[in-house]
């Protein structure tokens, strides 16, 4: 082959440059022979800083024009022609030089150029192909990656064809089956691979499939016969359908003779020869994972996926439809693996709860398949099943602890705190269990827990009601409990007024918020602003959850919660309210400025304004006029008309002006007090109106005949006292909650169930150890985190009824509250008594003791605490929360101070020894021994 096919670019110019420079030449009129016409630029400046002219000349007179017109200033001039020898005459030779003849590109020296290389391992190309090598490679691009120390070898050539021939965004280097199937599907990938198959030589191309075939792993085998036989196209659609071809060990005998032949078929309809089970598994992971890249970049592989569900399922395909639940991405196989899902439910649920243990592995393992499909993928539709099934497990864990302690709280202020800490996760699951799914037969089945669930809520909401119709509609009769009308006395003024001076906060009155809800806000603060607003509880747990006032409406609950005082009335008595309030709170503080309270309006007309002074956050962030700013956010409330809260998670961004609120308070280093004034419960479509009649959707007036003590109907109570804002203080309100008095709309409130009656209440902030600081004589603070709101039946796992034990780790009903302040335990836990005594005299190490008194646990000393420890040591370092929150009987507050404490008295210097992972404590024994100075005695003891 010709050399003189080799069209001149301009690596060829610099060689012949460097050539002539190495023979000490420092200018040159150089005629260079190329069968295209020269592209490059006219003149360019190399980097020894010379400049080069570069001329064309297709005839003889243009060649003699060109000659006779050169810038003698220019040291180096090439002129680029298909003229050849015999077409110079004499005087034109004269010109050149140091040449006097055409010069030809070199093919190995113009290969060196291409790759920066002064060498080539003998061997890596035939001369003759290396014109239509460097063309094909010319045809993509003008820059090769430089041959490693200069060396052209066979694999830097191999691995340039391909990366730069079929276009791949990815390094060599590092290549993967999956970076290749990704490759396979991109818009011009069958285009390049037609041009590297016809344009490159046969030898060249060889040896660069051999290097694909070595760089990979050899489990690419089947993929890579595939992609020589067809192409790139279907090499994703083959590799996800040979996800189902894989060796399933509880694979039916049915379904063991379908994979045996859609396997045969798999081989005969992808070319590919016999495969192995590896060649298979590796091309279908490879396949998966090119489909979650492509997810993730934002293109949609769902027409490949259809396509690769049909090659599955189709009869003149695999026709292997019994084996598309092995399938993780085809959307068929997300809808078995449902079904199995509802079907390992039923099972668990016609077992019972005192089957649980048995039957609730199989549920577990089929969650654990689901969620594995890509249409389990939190924000895919499948998500809505999985947070279904997720739901009616919880439901069954915590129908598990009523029957094994159906014990309820006593007094109003345990089952407030049983509602905050544990039924308002439970009205969530039941929102969620309750929804459409997919499936017909998970429906069913999440359907007939949360029913189950539902019946002992009601139950409890009826014996709640008992108690607060009585308790809770006076407040001499009240008790411990936060009544609404205190919160500005008792939560926000501690956090206003501290040692004599006025602290920025920001009241915020979410109308209509449920401690449901409460809860998923929670959880969408914490991802929204990434952490960095914190929850502080209370350690009087009695502070977290108020009564609200009877009844449950916004024009007597909210005016109360906002006058300081029982009160009724609309927007301007509680604007009147709030600054009659903070006057008397800051009464003889010079300089306390004034309370400023924003309603719905308010907010519009701040948010719409044109100017940057009349905008929320200013406001917000003006703490020296604004001490307190007091904002209702009406979203929640008003969405009880129109939409539908069964299927609603709240979150910051579906509350109008709570991100800005929240943003403006954060610079300004303001606390957040976030509190309702009513919760609501929704409608489930199986009610009617009361024939009744009623003032409102959840209450009505006693009659006027009426004794206050006369038996209400079953599904409500009669409440009077002081704190029923009716004009006679007497009212009927609905306990049930499908009992209702007027029409019917999305969510109601106003009666007495638990849902309606608890408040929230939440204390945030962006620097939480100076506000404890701050507030540890007035009100002591815990801080909170996501595991610790988690009442002990909410976290997923298999071994749930083994650790459970027989309580509710969470119910206050089964341990009630201590009554000292810090809100902690006597200890009353049995020690290991028998084999290796863990962690010998850690109760009299100095060090130990030393750390328990400068962080002391109330009730605790060293000797409790050490057991505390080796009750963790025994069981192998870990410890569920559920299982030591049990034996400790603790609530999560409490649990969550216990805890911290101890990090305090162990985690010393950063060194951690004690953690939460999970759902679970763990403890470093080996650095327990070691930061302490402690052995280890082997025998049998009793105690300590």
């Amino acid at each position: 082959m010709s050399a003189a096919r080799l069209p001149v670019r301009r690596r060829d110019i610099d060689e012949q440059i460097s050539y002539l420079l190495s023979k000490n030449r420092h200018d040159a009129v150089v005629l260079m022979q190329s069968p295209t016409p020269w592209d490059g630029p006219e003149r360019y400046r190399r980097p020894d800083g010379s400049t080069v002219d570069v001329h064309r000349a297709a005839t003889p007179l243009a060649l003699r024009w060109v000659l006779t017109r050169l810038d003698r200033d220019v040291p180096w001039h090439f002129v680029v022609t298909p003229l050849g020898d015999d077409d110079l005459v004499s005087d034109m030779r004269d010109r050149l030089t140091p040449y006097t003849a055409v010069q030809l590109v070199n093919p190995t020296r113009s290969l060196l150029g291409a790759f920066s290389a002064t060498s080539v391992v003998p061997g890596t190309i035939a001369q003759g192909d290396i014109p239509d090598t460097l063309a094909f490679l010319d045809e993509f691009t003008t820059s090769v990656a430089p041959a490693p120390a200069g060396v052209v070898t066979p694999d830097h050539l191999a691995s340039q064809v391909l990366a730069i021939g079929l276009g791949w965004t990815f390094g060599p280097r590092n290549l993967s089956l999956t970076d290749l199937v990704e490759w396979s599907v991109s818009p011009h990938a069958t285009e390049r691979w037609d041009r590297l198959v016809t344009g490159l030589p046969a030898g060249v191309r060889a040896a660069a499939l051999d290097w694909l075939g070595r760089s990979l792993s050899s489990q690419a085998g089947a993929a890579l016969r595939y992609l020589q036989a067809n192409g790139p196209g279907g090499l994703l659609t083959w590799g996800l359908a040979a996800e189902v071809l894989t060796v399933d060990p509880a694979a039916t005998a049915d379904e063991a003779a379908a994979r045996q032949e859609a396997t045969t078929a798999f081989r005969i309809r992808t070319t590919t020869g016999t495969t192995t089970a590896d060649e298979r598994g590796h091309w279908a992971s490879a396949a998966v994972a090119a489909v979650h890249r492509v997810t993730r970049d934002g293109r949609s592989p769902d027409t490949l996926i259809r396509e690769a569900e049909q090659l599955v399922t189709g009869d003149d395909q695999l026709n292997a439809e019994s084996l598309l639940h092995l399938s993780s991405v085809c959307p068929g196989g997300f809808a078995v693996r449902i079904e199995r899902v509802a079907t390992a439910l039923a099972a668990m649920v016609t077992g019972g709860p005192t089957a649980a243990s048995a039957t609730v592995r199989p549920v577990y393992a089929a969650l654990r398949s689901a969620r594995d499909h890509r249409d389990g993928d939190a924000g895919r539709g499948g998500d809505r099943d999985i947070t279904s099934a997720d739901a009616a497990v919880r439901l069954w864990q915590w129908l598990h602890t009523l029957d094994t302690s159906p014990a309820t709280p006593g007094g109003l202020s345990g089952w407030l705190r049983e509602q905050r800490g544990s039924l308002s996760w439970v009205n969530m699951c039941i929102n969620a269990a309750w929804r459409e799914q997919s499936s017909t037969a998970l429906h069913r089945v999440t359907r007939a827990v949360a029913e189950q669930a539902r019946t002992a809520v009601r139950d409890r909401d009826r014996a709640f009601a008992a108690v607060a119709s009585h308790s809770g509609a006076s407040r001499d009769l009240a008790g411990p409990a936060l009544l609404i009308e205190d919160v500005l006395d008792t939560v926000v003024k501690p956090l206003l007024v501290t040692g004599g001076s006025v602290q920025p906060v920001l009241l915020l009155v979410l109308d209509g918020m449920s401690t449901a809800a409460a809860n998923q806000l929670l959880h969408s603060v914490d991802t929204t602003f990434h952490g960095r607003w914190h929850e502080l509880a209370a350690e009087n747990e009695d502070l977290a959850t108020a009564l609200a006032v009877y009844p449950t409406v916004t024009t007597k609950s909210r005016t109360s919660l906002l006058s300081g005082q029982l009160a009724t009335g609309g927007q301007d008595v509680e604007k009147r309210g709030l600054s009659d309030w903070f006057r008397s709170a800051v009464k003889g503080m010079r300089g306390a400025g004034e309370a400023v309270l924003f309603h719905k309006a308010d907010l519009e007309m701040q948010a719409t304004s044109v100017t940057g002074r009349d905008g929320i956050a200013p406001l917000v962030e003006d703490t020296a006029a604004h001490p307190l700013v007091a904002a209702v956010l009406n979203t929640i409330d008003d969405a009880l008309d129109k939409s539908d809260p069964i299927d609603r998670q709240w979150s910051v961004d579906d509350i109008t002006h709570l991100r800005v609120l929240l943003q403006a308070a954060g610079r300004a280093g303001r606390t957040v007090v976030m509190v309702s004034d009513h919760g609501h419960v929704v409608d489930r479509g199986q009610s009617a109106p009361s024939p009744l009649g009623g003032n409102s959707a959840r209450w009505r007036y006693a009659d006027a005949g009426t004794s206050a003590t006369e038996e209400a109907a079953d599904r409500e109570v009669v409440v009077q006292g002081d704190r029923v804002l009716t004009d006679d203080h007497r009212a009927f309100l609905a306990v049930d909650e499908d009992l209702r008095y007027t029409a019917r709309k999305a969510g109601y409130h106003g009666g007495l169930s638990l849902a309606e009656a608890s408040v929230p209440v939440i204390v945030l902030s962006q620097q939480p150890e100076q506000l404890q600081y701050r507030m540890r004589d007035t009100m002591p603070l815990v801080e909170m985190d996501e595991t610790m709101r988690h009442p002990g039946w909410w976290e997923l796992r298999e071994d749930f009824f083994e650790i459970s034990g027989g309580t509710d780790a969470d119910a206050p009903e089964t341990s009630p509250a201590p009554t000292d302040q810090d809100g902690l335990f006597a200890l009353d836990v049995a020690p290991v008594t028998s084999g290796p005594v863990l962690f010998t005299g850690l109760e009299t190490n100095p060090g130990f003791v030393s750390q328990v008194a400068e962080t002391p646990i109330t009730g605790q000393d060293a000797a409790s605490i050490a057991d505390i420890l080796r009750t963790i040591g025994a069981n192998n370092d870990t410890l569920p929360h559920v299982q030591l929150q049990q034996m400790l009987g603790l609530s999560n507050i409490q649990f969550r101070g216990t805890v911290t404490r101890l990090k305090r008295i162990l985690n010393i210097d950063g060194v951690e020894v004690i953690a939460n992972r999970g759902g679970d404590i763990t403890l470093n024994s080996e650095q327990l021994i070691q930061q302490f100075g402690l052995r280890v005695r082997t025998g049998t003891t009793t105690g300590r």
